[in-house]
């Protein structure tokens, strides 16, 4: 057998090169090429050069090795066929492609298997030049001439030497973890580039080379689901996920007894999410389960620099560990990039330049110059940016922000810099509320929408932990109108709380704000009774304090709720005041909240044209006004006005209408809503599949807004579905009608204990379904029913649902254990 150097200098005696070229060839000598060429004739019994080439050609006796120094891989690298495909490409496209991205991506590992699956492209092999452990910039030329195994360099012009031998060669150079000597590895990539036309440089680095040709790749984390394909995710949709694959498979490894579950998936999916899909964190996390059952381990990801250590032994020291990982990045940093890095900890989601402008800069970090640190460290790989939008936005990974926000109370900043993202915050929802009026309804959502988790962290950090009461109460405040459209049930929640923190230094406009907003979300919670209480409230606040378009919005709220409570009268004469001050002061928005409701009490009363009148008049303010979703919500109240009227084709048209527009605004509550009502008419029109689909995509939705009246809403459509598509009208006897009957009663018992009241597209189906019932059953069994229904819990309830129609109405739905999710 031949060493891999006597097979490369025999190979190149069979191709007739002479001693000189092997020696240029191969950085030899002359004397040592023909020191080795005589020891080959002796070994090989051979007297001729001519004779050495037809014993290679007439026996193959000579067996090649590899021309590559690359280690065949001790674990299959898992989910990354799509990105090695597309490096491949740029590869073969461009001279020189360098794949960046955070630590533990797997940068390496991923380049190493794209340049084994290339190899037969390159004659003169492929050479993986490690630079992890290289400490000095001049060392670069050393190791990748070690790498292809050439002699010493020239000390005095090594650079122009390790040109000069590769100039005539065909291969590829794997230029591992450059970050740390960027700068030097440049200067060697772009030299070889050149003047060596054949060589080609796959460069491994967490930023770019910066050479002219160069093809940047960014190698993203592995897919996880998103929080939506969360729910319900069963073991087969889970393995389909490229983290949770490299998770099984890691988790099998040291654990013989894990199996990826149909019980088990979504916590293994959640602490894949909770790691950002980095498969060096997964792998840390996956060893963990030989020690920890899934679920404490997910808890465990709180302290995830704590638990996730013992790597592999033979890894560099720096991917041994999480924190290792991070210290490898963040030594190689500025300490002007080190202390904005800290800083940026603070922000929950995305930010903009501006907000990281108004919260980061100062002390030691001068406001022109945040840009190009931020830039630097996107560059990096230590914050993401996306820069899809009409604004950029940045993020850190959930790691990359535990481990600075750590830095940051190391450092002392952290409430300096919480206070300021406070504040900062503040004063855009502030902003945002003052552009309320002026703006289209759609962008102004576009502007807000993303800053949602950002308020979350402010208001935690004023509120819940009490650090700013008043800048909190402040910011529940100004971001009813957001909450009030994304999220009630939580805007309310934090509204409350801050009523609840009301003292001598909460300022009266700010009460009378908390009191607004507590009035509108909780009407829009069907919290009637709690809304009247808040609007007279805050209807006395803005009286005293001479707001007279505020306190005519409240008494917008306050006559609503008197209508949905049963008072009529007393409803009417509020909102026909309200109309008449509306008409009078000239404000439209004013003017369009109460026309909507007086034409939702024209409708009780039964005038059908003063009640068309009004919606139309309404839905024709809210559109001058860019307000879609006002509009659209008039509009699902004009539907259900229509079908009250008997045209329930024309309350389907309608409510589509609203569906449109509350889907491209991505308010989810208006949406189930609108869905909740479709299937209602559908079901009127005999539709049974259709409004079987939009009863179940409703249902799928509102276990998230935690709304029990549209909880049970749902669950009444589902079984209306069920019981009428049967048999028509009448319901046969068999198992439907009983099933029925008891999700009837569950719903009938949870409105009863929360005071909720149907609106007439519920009423008229629970009556229809009672007589309907009662025909199959009689009178007395469907009470019986009803009454046990009434004690089941709500996953008791969700359960009899599912299996109405042999478990089909709700197949694929997931099992909840409350409304609220």
């Amino acid at each position: 057998m031949l060493s891999r150097r006597q097979t490369e200098i025999v190979n190149l005696i069979a191709a007739g090169r002479s001693n000189r070229e092997i020696s240029e060839r191969l950085w030899l000598s002359e004397r040592t090429v023909e020191s080795h060429v005589a020891a080959l004739f002796s070994k090989l019994n051979v007297g001729s050069r001519t004779e050495l080439a037809m014993l290679v050609l007439r026996d193959g006796l000579i067996e090649t090795t590899p021309k590559t120094n690359l280690s065949p891989a001790a674990e299959r690298i898992v989910g990354r066929e799509r990105e090695m495909d597309e490096i491949a490409s740029a590869l073969l496209a461009d001279r020189l492609v360098t794949v960046t991205g955070a630590g533990g991506v797997g940068k390496t590992r991923t380049a190493i298997a794209v340049a084994a699956a290339v190899s037969e492209r390159f004659r003169d092999g492929i050479w993986l030049a490690e630079l992890a452990p290289v400490a000095e910039g001049h060392r670069v030329v050393v190791s990748i001439a070690q790498a292809i195994g050439a002699e010493q360099l020239p000390e005095n012009r090594p650079l122009e030497s390790l040109v000069s031998r590769l100039k005539r060669r065909r291969l590829l150079i794997v230029l591992d973890n450059c970050e740390h000597l960027v700068a030097p590895a440049a200067v060697v990539v772009d030299a070889l580039l050149r003047g060596c036309p054949d060589v080609r440089i796959l460069a491994t680095s967490r930023e770019a080379l910066k050479v002219a040709g160069e093809r940047i790749y960014r190698l993203p984390p592995l897919d996880v689901p998103t929080p939506e394909a969360l729910r319900g995710l069963g073991a087969v949709e889970a393995g389909s996920y490229a983290a949770i694959a490299l998770f099984v498979e890691r988790a099998g490894q040291a654990n013989r007894y894990f199996q990826l579950a149909d019980g088990n998936a979504q916590v293994v999916a959640a602490i894949c999410r909770r790691l950002d899909g980095i498969p060096l964190a997964i792998e840390l996390a996956a060893a963990r389960t030989s020690a920890f059952p899934l679920a404490t381990l997910l808890g465990l990801l709180d302290r995830r620099f704590s638990i996730l250590t013992s790597g592999q032994r033979t890894a560099f020291a720096r991917q041994q560990t999480m924190r290792a990982l991070f210290d490898w990045s963040y030594d190689l940093l500025l300490p002007a990039e080190q202390r904005l890095f800290d800083r940026l900890s603070v922000f929950a989601g995305a930010w903009t330049l501006e907000s990281a402008e108004a919260v980061c800069a100062g002390d030691a970090i001068e406001r022109g110059a945040l840009f190009e640190l931020l830039a630097s460290l996107v560059d990096k790989s230590l914050v993401t940016a996306n820069v899809e939008g009409a604004e950029p936005r940045y993020f850190l990974s959930e790691s990359a922000r535990e481990y600075a926000r750590e830095n940051l109370a190391q450092r002392g900043e952290r409430e300096i810099v919480a206070g300021r993202h406070a504040l900062g915050y503040l004063a855009l929802a502030e902003q945002l509320e003052s552009a309320w009026e002026t703006t289209p309804e759609r962008a102004w959502l576009a502007r807000a929408r993303p800053e949602l988790d950002n308020w979350r962290a402010a208001l935690t950090w004023a509120l819940a932990l009490r650090a700013d009461v008043v800048a909190g109460q402040r910011l529940a405040g100004a971001l009813r109108l957001l909450f009030g459209r994304v999220a009630p049930a939580e805007g309310r929640r934090w509204v409350r709380l801050s009523l609840e923190l009301v003292d001598e230094r909460t300022p009266l406009p700010v009460r009378a704000k908390l009191d607004f907003a507590e009035a509108g979300l909780a009407s829009a919670l069907a919290q009637h009774r709690e809304a009247f209480a808040a609007a007279e409230r805050a209807l006395a606040s803005y009286r005293a304090l001479g707001d007279a378009v505020k306190a005519g919005l409240a008494q917008v709220v306050a006559g609503a709720s008197l209508t949905y409570l049963g008072d009529s009268a007393a409803g009417d004469a509020l909102l026909h005041e309200t109309l008449v001050l509306a008409r009078e002061l000239g404000n439209r928005r004013l003017l369009a909240s109460v026309l909507s409701r007086v034409a939702y009490g024209a409708a009780l009363r039964g005038d059908v044209a003063e009640a068309r009148a009004h919606y139309a008049e309404t839905i024709e303010v809210w559109k001058a006004l860019d307000a879609e979703g006002q509009a659209a919500i008039t509009a699902t109240n004009f539907a259900e006005f229509e079908f009250q009227h008997g045209d329930a084709r024309a309350a389907l048209r309608l409510a589509r209408d609203a569906l449109g527009a509350h889907r491209a605004l991505g308010q989810s509550h208006n949406v189930v809503e609108d869905l909740l009502s479709m299937a209602a008419f559908l079901i009127a029109l005999a539709h049974y599949d259709e409004a079987q689909a939009c009863a179940r995509e409703a249902f799928d939705l509102v276990c998230e807004l935690q709304f029990d009246l549209m909880f049970a809403v749902a669950l009444q459509r589902l079984a209306a579905v069920a019981l009428f598509r049967s048999s028509g009208d009448v319901a046969d006897v068999s198992a439907v009608p009983a099933r029925a009957a008891r999700v009837l009663g569950f719903v009938e018992g949870l409105l009863s204990s929360t005071e909720l009241r149907r609106h007439y597209i519920e009423q008229h189906e629970y009556d229809r379904m009672l007589a309907a019932l009662r025909a199959a059953l009689g009178a007395g069994e469907v009470a019986t029913l009803m009454a046990a229904g009434a004690l089941m819990n709500h996953a008791q309830a969700i359960g009899e649902a599912e299996r109405l129609e042999g478990a089909m109405l709700l197949q694929g739905l997931p099992k909840r254990s409350s409304a609220n999710g």
